[in-house]
């Protein structure tokens, strides 16, 4: 019995290259082996594995290609749409509280 996952992973040139790469960094750190797991910050990696979740389940979901085929209806040209897009987009950023924090 094979997983799908491991079966893509297989086949991921990316993954591969990472891996090597990996490995090869690990030489130059000053540190033994043992005291890695020390090393990683935990608090992040689970915070970025719960987000990455989050965003593979809402694709999965099809909620963007609900809401992209309500933005395509709503706007009639794609010029339209494409000043929504970004003025949204600068709206979110100005709105970010790290750009609150980066202005204080």
């Amino acid at each position: 019995m094979t997983l799908p996952g491991l079966r893509a992973l297989a086949r991921d040139r990316f993954f591969h290259l990472l891996l090597v790469v990996g490995v090869g960094l690990s030489f130059l750190v000053p540190f033994a082996p043992k005291c890695w797991p020390t090393a990683i910050d935990w608090h992040t990696i689970i915070t970025l594995s719960g987000l990455m979740m989050l965003t593979k389940g809402v694709e999965q979901s099809g909620f963007f290609d609900v809401l992209g085929r309500k933005l395509v209806r709503r706007f009639a040209t794609e010029r339209r749409l494409s000043l929504f897009m970004v003025f949204s987009a600068r709206c979110c950023r100005r709105s970010s509280p790290m750009t609150w924090r980066c202005l204080s």
